[in-house]
């Protein structure tokens, strides 16, 4: 197999209700080219409450879905322990660390043919007593935690290339809708290598331009066979609505700010509830069959 080329570095923090998480990758120091993540966590004391876990799981490839690591499987804790739905485990954490640790063979760069490209994950606080519920602290945006495993001279390609190959795949395994459009588009604007992407750079913002408006413009399928809630596409909305009007905001004037301008126009306005109704409206036409238009 070829020598990994590098797993470049990542760090990130999140706010989780009234704790705050943070993820850092790095390449193992030992010269085997595995990829530590380094999971932190700060959270007040609550008396009688329980110990806090990550919930977490991986991403292959392109696919957004969350899986159960591979074999051989990741390096974890003792504390580790599957959820039981053959996909999620839990790692308590011990004095607020947590380190997972991906060996090289399952990293890109190898030749893996679906490599681990993220480990996903949300904070959870146990019960203090066995008859006391959970509590899952998401992050405050409403997005797990992602710590992303990127290969260091893929990630030296133009943005849009590698986005575009993306949502290509996505777009052709079908089950595609608006939805998960939409949760793709928050994951890229989220992505360590859209907000900072070289100066000049726009191309990971003029495809997602193009995909947002060919969904919005119904060239692509409004849905595809697969099912959600209007609430949860209600939030999604909001979601890519903030993100992406935060980046059109910005003072400067580069192309990647013109084209979040430009995609502003594509998505819905809200309101009133007004998404709400034309929402539940899509809903009750897909229940009964009913196609636009008619």
């Amino acid at each position: 197999s070829p020598l990994p080329r590098g797993i470049l570095p990542y760090t990130t923090a999140r706010e989780c209700g009234d704790a705050r998480m943070a993820v850092e990758v790095t390449a193992a120091e030992d010269g085997t080219g595995d990829a530590v993540l380094d999971f932190t966590v700060e959270a007040p004391f609550r008396e009688g409450g329980g110990p806090l876990v990550l919930h977490w799981a991986v991403t292959l490839g392109d696919d957004p879905e969350w899986i159960s690591p591979p074999e051989p499987g990741l390096y974890v804790p003792q504390e580790t322990t599957s959820f039981g739905d053959g996909v999620t485990w839990r790692t308590e954490f011990v004095e607020g660390k947590i380190q997972l640790r991906v060996p090289a063979v399952m990293l890109p760069g190898y030749s893996a043919e679906r490599p681990v490209t993220s480990v996903r994950a949300i904070l959870v606080r146990m019960g203090g007593h066995p008859d006391d519920e959970e509590e899952w602290m998401h992050a405050n945006d409403g997005e797990p935690i992602r710590a992303p495993l990127m290969d260091a001279a893929t990630m030296a390609l133009p943005a849009g290339p590698r986005l575009m190959s993306k949502l290509a795949q996505a777009e052709r395994t079908g089950g595609m809708n608006n939805y998960k459009r939409y949760c793709m588009a928050v994951e890229a604007m989220l992505a360590p290598e859209f907000p900072e992407a070289p100066e000049g750079d726009a191309s990971a913002a003029a495809v997602l331009y193009a995909h947002i408006k060919l969904a919005e413009s119904r060239a692509l399928p409004l849905y595809a066979g697969h099912n959600y809630h209007g609430k949860d596409m209600v939030h999604q909305s909001e979601n890519l609505c903030t993100w992406t009007a935060l980046r059109a905001s910005r003072e400067d004037t580069t192309d990647a700010s013109r084209l979040a301008r430009c995609m502003l126009t594509q998505l819905p306005r809200g309101g009133g509830g007004g998404d709400d109704i034309r929402m539940g409206i899509l809903n009750v036409m897909r229940d009964n069959g009913i196609k636009e238009g008619h």
